[in-house]
């Protein structure tokens, strides 16, 4: 379960610009759930280029499985 204020790092880290720096919680040992599908994904040998595995979206990791699966 997130608090609330994790709900507003991630909404904060999806609505700005790459430069601004992640508010993801990286003091905490907490991942957001498609930060973790991603690099469980990315051990099983499934690698994307995404620009920061740790603040992917859920839709964005969808369209990288898709886009691997039509190739």
């Amino acid at each position: 379960e997130y608090g609330i204020l994790t709900i507003f790092a991630i909404m904060f880290d999806v609505i700005t610009w790459d430069w601004v720096p992640a508010l993801r919680g990286a003091r905490k040992s907490s991942w957001i759930c498609s930060a973790l599908t991603c690099e469980s994904l990315r051990f099983g040998g499934f690698y994307h280029s995404f620009r920061d595995i740790y603040t992917v979206t859920p839709a964005e990791a969808w369209l990288a499985l898709v886009k691997e699966r039509i190739k």
